[in-house]
């Protein structure tokens, strides 16, 4: 078990011990069930012809992957440790095909109902890295819709990714800077490895070093090592493993939320303590202007996504589309070349563009839409809450809430609230819970507009492979892609965008506004609750009072140290 895991765990532990019965430790128990199930997924992506198969063969010393698992079936598959050696096929819904290592083939005839792999092996090398996940990945020429569900799910999956490349392809291809491109719109880490570097003299190594060295740096600012491997490289990915840092990556997927749950039981220790401080009226007027405040959230709900359809709904949208169709001429002389020398690429790299520009451009403008949204409801909630501000409900905690909402929101928008179920819960008493899965982007965004545009490509390229000179066919291609092709793309991704899109702003509000509202109705009977303690249970009010600053202490002292403190 990694540190930081068992840190968080003893953390989760101490704050059940010190609160006991004063909070609701229901989101203590899901996130520490979650802590203690978290794995650290690692992709290795590249080509077919990268050798992410023998890379991973020499690692565990077993030829079991060029068997015809991954390459043929172009599934993801997830390595995994077990006494017995077999073979997972999920599909959308989890369900599980059980099936022997000798039984690839029959794997292969129903790889489109699956959605990935889990190997399982009597490995003790597997044994050794029991907190990664090491993810075979289908190579970038595997056929569009699988390469499309695997590669969306593990950008979201991912926390770290080895990146093949061969030595052979000399320099970094489109596909390849597309699919780093995506990775670091997540911000997620890489490490670059040139792979099959025993194939090239010396001299002609380093020079498509440095050439890739210059690109990654100009491209991701990336100053890492690259990586060199040959044909027997399984040392190679053992240091790989070694030197990833596992305790910064394992927190930074709990950080944010263990953070938002200190924050949410320090604010109702506060209410307890301004209601035992306060008069009886006094805390019937907080109570009033609470349930004011959920009205208002209410009505300033529906405003919010009407507004945001109206201001920034069609606008967002054309851009989106705009940015597609630029991309697409930018990448002009690419698509050419392969309408010429590789027709049925054609798809794959037109895909490609998509997936990239999609992800990035949906990703930024609901960014910019939530933050908005957010602030919004902010000041909104400041003006409600104003009269009432001495029961530590001032602009301080609510700007507070609001740092935390955008905080939880880019865990969600980089995937990294696929870990668990606390997204699925239908409680409500944490801010990640609702928020937590607000932007499915690569799945419920993506691949539905992928999906329309692929269907018509074929019928469309097939058609230049009428003409028979190689000017004929460049100028037959150019002429189609900017009067067929890339108005036929932006049309249909016009169909098919204005719905998803506005459905994800309408789910964004809708679940900022519920979060708030949860919030107050939650501080609402924390008011009642010590209130009608304070009439039969609490004899004295400054003992009581000293009882829960001596618990709210104990508390940030533990979390200081725990959260907040550097190692």
């Amino acid at each position: 078990m990694i540190k930081n895991q068992k840190k968080f765990l003893h953390y989760l532990q101490d704050v059940k011990k010190i609160i006991k019965n004063e909070v609701n430790n229901e989101d203590l128990i899901q996130i520490e069930q979650l802590i203690k199930k978290a794995e650290l997924v690692v992709p290795v992506v590249g080509g077919f012809s990268a050798g992410k198969s023998t890379l991973i063969n020499s690692y565990l010393d077993s030829k079991i992957l060029p068997t015809g698992i991954t390459p043929v079936t172009a599934l993801a598959t997830e390595i995994r440790f077990d006494t017995n050696d077999h073979i997972e096929a999920l599909d959308e819904n989890q369900n599980i095909a059980k099936y022997e290592l000798s039984e690839s083939e029959l794997i292969k005839e129903n790889a489109k109902d699956y959605e990935y792999l889990k190997l399982h092996l009597h490995n003790q090398k597997i044994k050794d890295i029991e907190s990664l996940v090491l993810v075979d990945m289908p190579g970038f020429s595997s056929p569009i819709n699988l390469h499309n569900r695997a590669i969306l799910n593990y950008l979201s999956k991912g926390v770290y990714f080895v990146v093949l490349l061969s030595v052979e392809d000399g320099t970094i291809p489109q596909s390849l800077l597309r699919e780093l491109q995506n990775i670091d719109e997540l911000e997620k880490k890489f490490i670059f490895c040139l792979s099959k570097t025993n194939l090239k003299p010396k001299g002609d190594l380093s020079l498509i070093l440095e050439n890739i060295k210059e690109s990654l740096e100009l491209e991701f600012d990336y100053t890492n090592d690259i990586v060199l491997l040959d044909d027997n490289s399984g040392e190679s990915l053992k240091k790989i493993l070694k030197n990833i840092d596992y305790e910064e990556l394992f927190q930074s997927l709990f950080i944010e939320q263990l953070k938002g749950i200190y924050f949410d039981i320090d604010s109702t220790l506060n209410i307890k303590i301004a209601t035992l401080r306060n008069t009886n009226e006094e805390a019937q007027k907080a109570i009033n202007e609470l349930q004011n405040g959920v009205k208002k959230i209410r009505a300033k709900q529906e405003s919010t996504i009407a507004d945001v359809k109206e201001k920034y709904s069609s606008q967002n949208i054309e851009a989106i589309i705009n940015a597609i169709a630029t991309e697409l001429l930018k990448n002009q002389e690419t698509l050419t070349n392969m309408a010429l020398h590789n027709p049925d690429g054609l798809s794959v790299e037109i895909n490609e563009i998509l997936t990239s520009k999609l992800l990035s451009e949906i990703k930024r403008r609901l960014e910019s839409v939530s933050d908005r949204v957010i602030n919004e409801f902010n000041i909104e909630i400041n003006n409600s809450l104003r009269d009432i501000s001495n029961f530590s409900l001032d602009a301080d905690w609510v700007n507070k809430l609001s740092q935390n909402m955008k905080a939880i929101l880019k865990l969600s928008q980089q995937g990294l609230d696929k870990l668990g179920t606390i997204a699925d819960s239908k409680k409500n008493n944490a801010i990640y819970k609702t928020i937590a899965s607000i932007l499915g982007i690569t799945t419920t965004i993506l691949n539905p507009i992928l999906e329309v545009v692929i269907l018509f490509l074929p019928e469309i390229i097939s058609k230049l492979t009428k003409a028979s000179q190689e000017q004929k066919i460049k100028e037959t291609f150019i002429q189609k892609l900017h009067a067929e092709i890339i108005p036929s793309i932006k049309v249909k991704v016009r169909e098919v965008l204005p719905e998803i899109y506005n459905e994800q702003v309408k789910s964004l509000v809708t679940q900022i506004a519920q979060t708030f509202e949860k919030e107050l109705q939650q501080k609402e009977q924390e008011i009642q609750g010590t209130l009608k303690a304070k009439e039969e249970n609490i004899k004295d009010g400054e003992k009581e009072i000293d009882r829960l600053l001596s618990i709210k202490n104990e508390l940030k002292e533990i979390t200081t140290k725990t959260l907040y403190e550097e190692v």
